[in-house]
């Protein structure tokens, strides 16, 4: 039985799923669904009408404005305060290319979590985060967000649940402080390289370290690692990298190379280089 919670909205709401297309399909591809539609439904609006025929008319004056569109699809991927499955995304923690970021709860326990939301809902975005649940998934490490689910959505885009790790990027804390002294690089650096022993052991490749991908808790002298979306479990010499971050990524990365565990220490290096 389909969970009502997942539900994103009301079917009169939604219009593409009354188009029956993705979010990211072309003006060309609404509108031909708009035309075939059309055909089915417009005999009937000029008999008394058609509730169908008269909401595809409105979805379509929306959908076919580029600026429209946009306005909509902002409202339609503003999750804060909605409950997705068994839990509620209570504010926006970052916007990336793959979507959204939320700080969440259960709604039973009210404990904390991260909750990732592919909305651009690309067939590579989507994947990249089912990749990084796998890796992440049998990882038990105190400077890892622990992976608490993985949910579908009706419209086909996931939504990876993790454990909300509090705290300032390493990025923003230079932007807020300044250039860290040596010492504190240092014991940052030596808690990294900890993480990275643990996850090469497990035949994982982090793959994008740098310093928005590290958050610093200051009061207890830790860090955590987030972010395996370019992760690869287990690399050989026919794996694909997923992409990389410029400045922050090895030569071989670079240059399409397979990645080696020695690839994270490279970025790492120059992650304290920033620092």
């Amino acid at each position: 039985m389909r969970d009502k919670r997942s539900v994103l909205a009301m079917p009169g709401d939604d219009y593409y799923g009354l188009f029956q297309v993705s979010p990211q399909a072309s003006p060309e591809v609404i509108h031909a669904a708009y035309l075939a539609l059309m055909k089915i439904h417009q005999p009937a609006i000029n008999h008394g009408g058609d509730e169908i025929a008269r909401r595809l008319n409105e979805a379509y004056a929306i959908l076919k404005d580029p600026t429209k569109r946009h306005g909509y699809d902002a409202k339609r991927n503003d999750l804060k305060g909605k409950i997705i499955g068994d839990y509620r995304l209570i504010e926006e923690i970052a916007e990336g290319g793959f979507g959204t970021t939320y700080r969440g709860e259960h709604i039973i326990t009210g404990q904390p979590v991260c909750i990732k939301d592919c909305h651009k809902i690309h067939a590579e975005d989507n994947e990249i985060l089912l990749q990084e649940t796998i890796a992440m998934w049998d990882l038990r490490h105190y400077s890892i967000p622990a992976v608490r689910n993985l949910i579908k959505l009706d419209d086909g885009r996931y939504m990876l649940v993790m454990s909300f790790i509090p705290g300032l990027t390493l990025e923003k804390t230079v932007q807020k402080y300044g250039p860290l002294d040596p010492e504190t690089v240092a014991w940052i650096a030596e808690r990294i390289l900890n993480v990275l022993k643990y996850i090469h052991f497990h035949g994982v490749i982090h793959g994008d370290i740098k310093p928005q991908n590290i958050i610093i808790q200051e009061e207890t002298h830790t860090i955590c690692i987030v972010d395996f979306g370019l992760s690869l479990i287990k690399p050989t010499s026919r794996s694909d990298n997923k992409g990389y971050t410029p400045y922050m990524a090895p030569p071989e990365q670079i240059n399409g190379s397979v990645l080696v565990p020695e690839s994270d220490f490279y970025s790492l290096g120059i992650t304290m280089i920033y620092a």
